[in-house]
């Protein structure tokens, strides 16, 4: 199978808390032991650029290169500014052509509640 794994739980604030620890676990895990049976794809918010660098260094053991993806949104997103909705809709848009080029099989998505605060999409 070929699965795409949303990676924007490990790139945002969450990350030092209990989803964004929960996500770089079970993410670990999963491509330890998915590895060799399917082609695993990380999928990375271009709009959390600080920490691209060591995610990519990190999960570069289980992932090959070719299937580490980084796709550029139209920032800022973050939903408490009214101001953002439309650079929220065209991020989101970008962000489902990006995946529906790809032809996963599978998208996990370790959460749906970000996004309020930061540029998750």
């Amino acid at each position: 199978m070929r699965i795409i794994i949303d990676m924007q739980a490990c790139q945002n604030d969450s990350r030092f808390r209990g989803i964004g620890r929960y996500s770089t676990g079970i993410i670990t895990a999963f491509l330890k032991q998915a590895q060799a049976k399917h082609e695993c794809i990380l999928l990375f918010n271009a709009l959390f650029e600080d920490n691209i660098s060591q995610l990519l260094s990190l999960y570069s053991q289980y992932v090959d290169a070719k299937n580490l993806h980084i796709w550029h949104g139209l920032g800022p997103t973050e939903a408490r500014n009214t101001n953002n909705q439309d650079n929220k809709k065209i991020s989101v848009l970008l962000r489902e052509k990006y995946i529906e080029k790809l032809a996963p099989d599978i998208v996990f998505m370790p959460t749906f509640f970000e996004g309020f605060g930061d540029n998750t999409v």
